[in-house]
């Protein structure tokens, strides 16, 4: 996250030094490179994040079905 903000950061100077002439727009293109690049990181990151949850509820013993009784209920009858 703290990468994001950097990414951002970087870029929004790239474009003042462009706008004030003191850099080519390449150096606004890269910083903007960065940037999406520290996006996407992000998003894979909360994708495994994600993909790790399902993983460990399905092998806890969850579905995708209704839920059944815990282990508190053992013995009783499910819900109708």
């Amino acid at each position: 996250m703290e990468l994001l903000k950097e990414a951002r950061a970087t870029q929004e100077v790239a474009e003042l030094r462009y706008k004030r002439g003191l850099v080519g727009y390449l150096s606004v293109l890269d910083a903007q490179q960065a940037r999406y690049e520290a996006e996407e990181n992000l998003v894979l990151v909360e994708l495994s994040l994600l993909t790790n949850r399902v993983s460990l509820h399905r092998a806890l013993g969850g579905g995708w079905g209704e839920p059944t009784n815990g282990p508190g209920d053992i013995g009783k009858d499910p819900k109708p």
